[in-house]
């Protein structure tokens, strides 16, 4: 493995994709010290991450061997920031149950959760048979995705609405460095067919007294079953529906949804639906972090081009976590094409790049 030598870190840098992996991406680079440009087809409030019930919680991605450290990570931001002013409440503390009808060993991220217990005998009732109980960070996702927004723009971003048909709109562009974190939108844009479409639908009802974030994860009528209370609204949720491209509501799985929290609760059973949404999970075997060369059809600067996207279900959950992994092998690796190794150097708490 070789270092690279240090190159120019004032290079402005490309960001294609606006959801919160693009947003956090875009202010990590920031703080960096780089000028940053997004180009995206969609923003807040039209973004998956919107959709997403913000439990800080890592649930349908992989590699879990590095989830589990990209979690922590997320969750030391959160933690430092949900008592800010500007935050007002919108990042909140919640006890976090997760039941089972089978017995099940202790998670892969249980060392990075801020509390872990088993449920004890007394506390499952049939068909539960295991479970644990855990404090977990819950984010009110519209409010901080415009919360980012802001603090983008108001440390110089440049956000412009651009729906990338041809690639030829990268390499021919005047940016030498670009970060993909298009999402689900890269099965197409770079022809990555191994991601693909996890489809979840969920409910947006007003608050009615329920303050536990709860999720069964035996499945019913093809649906599981989450709670997840917000500041302002709680979410009832879902499917995890692989393959599925379609973003319509369907009505069956509503009413099941709603069923099944009024069969485990009373105060479901009269609640305000405020709107039901579906998002699309960008659901790939793994995590796709890895840099490669990008070269322009003009015949100009050869262009790294860094993926960062597949992050299933847990794009909020490793948000602010897998950046600082990459982000120092970015500056280090400027003037050479380099690809991420996913093993982690036993010296520095970065990541090894190679050429």
């Amino acid at each position: 493995r070789e270092r690279m030598e240090k190159g120019r870190v004032s290079e402005p840098v490309l960001v294609v994709g606006c959801g919160v992996i693009g947003l956090t991406t875009a202010v990590t680079l920031q703080e960096s010290g780089r000028k940053v440009t997004i180009w995206a087809r969609d923003l807040p409030p039209n973004t998956v991450s919107d959709v997403a019930g913000g439990l800080i919680y890592p649930y349908c991605a992989e590699p879990k061997e590095l989830i589990s450290e990209w979690t922590r990570r997320t969750i030391e931001r959160f933690y430092k920031e949900k008592d800010d002013l500007e935050i007002d409440g919108n990042i909140m503390l919640r006890k976090t149950i997760d039941v089972f009808d089978t017995k099940v060993e202790d998670p892969f991220w249980k060392d990075s959760a801020l509390s872990f217990r088993r449920l004890s005998p007394s506390e499952l009732k049939p068909p539960h048979i295991d479970g644990w109980v855990v404090d977990a960070l819950v984010v009110q996702t519209g409010f901080y995705l415009n919360h980012l927004l802001k603090r983008f723009k108001s440390n110089g971003g440049i956000l412009i609405q651009k729906d990338i048909k041809d690639l030829n709109q990268l390499s021919n562009s005047e940016f030498t460095i670009i970060v993909n974190c298009t999402g689900l939108e890269a099965h197409t844009m770079f022809n990555d067919k191994i991601t693909l479409p996890v489809r979840g639908q969920i409910l947006r009802i007003k608050p009615n007294g329920w303050d536990v974030v709860y999720s069964d994860d035996i499945v019913e009528d093809g649906i599981i079953l989450y709670i997840i209370p917000r500041k302002t609204d709680t979410v009832l949720g879902g499917t995890i529906d692989k393959g599925n491209w379609s973003r319509l509501e369907d009505e069956e799985i509503t009413k099941k949804i709603l069923r099944r929290a009024q069969k485990l609760d009373e105060r479901f059973k009269d609640v305000e639906v405020m709107d039901v949404l579906v998002g699309l999970r960008p659901g790939r075997d793994r995590i796709r972090l890895e840099a490669e060369e990008m070269k322009s059809e003009s015949g100009g600067k050869k262009k790294l081009l860094v993926h960062n996207y597949g992050h299933g279900g847990s794009g909020w959950t490793v948000s602010w976590g897998s950046h600082r992994n990459w982000m120092r092998g970015l500056i280090l690796c400027r003037d050479t094409v380099c690809s991420l190794n996913y093993s982690q150097s036993e010296q520095e708490d970065d990541w090894i790049w190679r050429r």
